[in-house]
């Protein structure tokens, strides 16, 4: 279930909010130790009943024409975007709806993030010129630290670290 508003006030402009509560039958990618599985280490895809996110989503896109009376008639070829999510979400690892290792739950019983689920920004200046066919943009982006494996059967979990990147193309 998701709740969410969206405002288009010009051509190529928007404002939006999104607001996420529950996720039907997520998957989780499992690592699993060779007793657990009956074999060598291995990672698989387990199906849980849900998860369920707490948060917000803010995307936005303003072009810049508005201040070419100020400044000048250039602004107009330039837009600023951003999106800035602020989530927590949990998961239940205590009832899978798939097991392939056919052992019945997660000694981990309950986690506080799903797999993948972090805080992140994204901005975009952009720049297009159509009647050079020119478009270029800077990016940056950054998330919070993320489980990127989940740790079962008493193995731990695997953390992806944030990094910031900062991309001209």
């Amino acid at each position: 279930m998701s709740t969410s508003a969206e405002l288009y006030p010009s051509i190529g402009e928007n404002v939006s909010v999104d607001c996420s509560t529950t996720i039907k039958d997520p998957i989780e990618w499992i690592y699993a130790s060779g007793s657990a599985t009956g074999s060598t280490t291995s990672l698989y895809p387990d199906n849980l009943v849900d998860a369920n996110n707490l948060g917000v989503e803010f995307e936005f896109r303003k072009s810049l024409e508005f201040a070419a009376t100020r400044v000048g008639a250039w602004t107009r070829f330039f837009s600023i975007q951003g999106n800035l999510t602020l989530v927590s979400s949990t998961v239940d690892l205590n009832q899978p709806a798939y097991d392939p290792a056919n052992i019945g739950g997660h000694p981990d019983q309950h986690r506080s993030r799903s797999m993948g689920q972090s805080d992140y920004v994204n901005t975009t200046l952009a720049f297009d010129q159509p009647l050079w066919g020119t478009n270029m943009r800077l990016l940056f982006n950054t998330f919070g630290e993320r489980i990127s494996q989940v740790g079962g059967y008493g193995n731990p979990d695997t953390y992806e670290q944030p990094f910031d990147r900062l991309i001209l193309r």
